[in-house]
């Protein structure tokens, strides 16, 4: 699992809602994975920080009347560790963010290839292939005893060539199911 996958774990780690099976390949995991450790640790303070807060506040409107609130907000000697814990709370989301941030797996933008009408020049005449699925390559150039020249991947192409006549070649591959079409690239 990449890191970026555990973050639900850690949620659920900390809030002790993993099954016994799930908690020790989890702990087992942060045995072996430095960073892992790091977003637990970040991830405990953040909860910790929460809960302490969250004290605060519910002490503050149980205990203290409205107007004794108000004089805080004049006094600013009585207010400067909840003003410390708001400054201390921005590097720990910024920190909290770079984390996350370097640790997702990054998203492929533009994962396409476009084939044109103006083909490759080779030295040998050519077929352009389109297969149904690129894991039918290797079978096909295997199948047919051709020699491949270019695989576009992402297009699910490819440029061959083979031994003897393409024409002939050319025929046989349009009656194979793996391929969608076959076109001759130097006519």
């Amino acid at each position: 699992m990449k890191n970026y996958e555990y973050e639900s774990q850690i949620i659920d780690y900390l809030n002790g809602h993993l099954d016994a099976q799930s908690k020790r390949e989890f702990e087992h995991a942060l045995q072996e994975n430095s960073e892992l450790k790091a977003m637990l640790y970040l991830a405990q303070q953040h909860q910790e920080s929460i809960r302490e807060q969250s004290q605060n506040d519910v002490t503050e409107s149980v205990v203290s009347p409205s107007f004794a609130k108000f004089s805080e907000k004049l006094d600013p000697q009585k207010n400067s560790a909840s003003h410390w814990m708001k400054l201390a709370a921005v590097p720990f989301a910024f920190a909290f963010v770079a984390v996350v941030s370097f640790t997702m797996k990054p998203v492929a933008v533009n994962e396409f290839e476009t084939l044109t009408s103006e083909f490759e020049q080779y030295n040998v005449a050519a077929l352009r292939v389109i297969v149904v699925s690129n894991d039918s390559v290797e079978g096909i150039v295997k199948d047919y005893n051709i020699q491949l020249l270019n695989h576009y991947p992402n297009a699910k192409a490819m440029d061959i060539t083979g031994s003897g006549s393409l024409l002939s070649l050319q025929e046989k591959l349009d009656q194979d199911n793996r391929i969608i079409m076959v076109k001759a690239l130097n006519e």
